[in-house]
């Protein structure tokens, strides 16, 4: 990518979070909308206006993780856990919220009216319905179906599908955008733990990695051979080199020589002459 590409991403990315205030973006707009819709005492209008304000920062949160890994920002000094991970977990908060007054209103509009207490000790008999614990899912789980858990956590989480279940786990690929189990992501670079990658989206970048370095190489001219230290900048190999270096030596001796030699010659017919000429004088 050249610079002006990543420029590009920059100002796109300023869009989201300024470069003069990052606080003053998507941040100060997520949170402006969690303290606003708490506020709201009408469970059905909170619900509604919650699940709009999801909507619309999740998919902002998706243009914000594909800006900054595409654009290589990290290399520019824009910090991922002060920008990108900050508006993640602002989106976890009102999901959370959203997730909760779902719940709340589910709860208000199952809740029985007063019935004589012979069906008061009925209704308590009755089991609760299962609801799938999936991010803005709430579907009912029926009794005798599959459902889905995690074998490891103890937290009564249960999903009505596998979609719901690495929804609520999963982390997102930093290169497709795409979530995944934990356990099926890689981590590319030790340094940056947080920079995760699907197979398909890890094998692809190890490929452009290896063409990359494979495009800053130099081979020998002559032989073939990748050049290395000091002769990376060269034609020829330290081996090729010296073998040129004494062609060239052997061919300026030869010239040299062949100078000499001729020259000799001259100086033999000067003398010739000059010998002639005595002799007529």
């Amino acid at each position: 990518m050249n610079n002006d590409e990543q420029r590009k991403y920059l100002a796109k990315f300023n869009e989201y979070f300024p470069i003069d205030d990052q606080e003053n973006g998507v941040i100060k707009q997520i949170k402006e909308d969690i303290e606003r819709i708490k506020e709201i005492t009408n469970l059905e209008e909170k619900c509604h206006e919650s699940n709009l304000a999801l909507s619309i920062h999740c998919e902002k949160e998706l243009h914000v993780d594909y800006i900054y890994t595409k654009g290589k920002l990290g290399k520019l000094g824009i910090v991922y856990e002060d920008t990108v991970e900050k508006y993640h977990e602002l989106i976890r908060e009102l999901r959370t919220l959203d997730i909760e007054t779902i719940k709340e209103l589910e709860k208000n509009k199952t809740k029985p009216k007063k019935q004589n207490k012979k069906s008061d000790k009925q209704s308590e008999k009755q089991e609760e319905p299962i609801r799938c614990s999936g991010l803005a899912c709430y579907k009912e789980i029926k009794l005798g179906t599959r459902y889905y858990y995690h074998k490891t956590k103890n937290d009564g989480k249960k999903f009505c599908s596998d979609e719901c279940y690495v929804d609520y786990y999963g982390e997102y690929c930093h290169g497709c955008m795409n979530k995944f189990l934990v356990e099926e992501l890689y981590v590319p670079n030790a340094n940056n733990p947080k920079y995760l990658l699907c197979f398909n989206c890890w094998k692809k970048e190890k490929q452009e990695q290896r063409e990359w370095e494979e495009s800053q190489k130099s081979y020998c001219e002559l032989c073939g051979a990748e050049l290395t230290g000091e002769n990376v900048f060269s034609l020829y190999c330290a081996s090729c080199w010296e073998k040129e270096t004494e062609k060239v030596q052997k061919r300026k001796r030869k010239e040299e020589s062949k100078k000499n030699k001729q020259f000799d010659r001259e100086r033999e017919r000067e003398r010739e002459r000059e010998q002639t000429w005595t002799q007529f004088a």
